[in-house]
């Protein structure tokens, strides 16, 4: 599927389009992550932020994620039942600026809940710093001067 520029006017058109993709794809061959690595770190290098969603067996390991061992524990612990029901998982990376900061891998039927974007670091800091927002500011003060009648 090609990739798509995030619109919230166009959210409707964008969700329809990707399940229409999803519902016309096989679910056959043999699992390779380790070959869609190297484009998918680049496309993540190459973003300022995104959301990529992977559709698998669970059958082989996801490596290269901050999150590696607690998606190949879900797929581990749920690979027998999704073998039975002939069902993959969905797991859904978000990047921001080539680094991976969440992830959410849940056994399909399950629900699929996006992991939100991480939080801005400089509005965090002063989120929690409350003297921050006390610190003189460098943009010069505005001073308006006249008489109204």
């Amino acid at each position: 599927m090609p990739l798509r520029r995030w619109s919230t006017p166009l959210q409707h058109e964008i969700v329809s389009d990707t399940l229409d993709f999803f519902k016309s794809q096989k679910y056959e061959k043999q699992p390779g992550f380790s070959s869609v690595r190297p484009a998918l770190d680049k496309v993540i290098k190459d973003s300022e932020f995104i959301t990529v969603v992977l559709i698998s067996s669970g059958e082989e390991a996801i490596t290269g994620t901050p999150f590696d061992d607690k998606i190949n524990e879900l797929y581990k612990g749920w690979k027998v039942d999704q073998e039975k029901t002939k069902m993959p998982f969905v797991t859904v990376l978000r990047a921001k600026r080539g680094t991976i900061t969440g992830y959410t891998a849940v056994p399909v039927p399950w629900q699929v809940e996006i992991p939100p974007w991480p939080a801005n670091p400089i509005a965090k800091a002063a989120e929690t710093n409350p003297s921050a927002s006390s610190q003189p500011s460098t943009v010069q003060s505005l001073i308006v001067t006249g008489k109204k009648t």
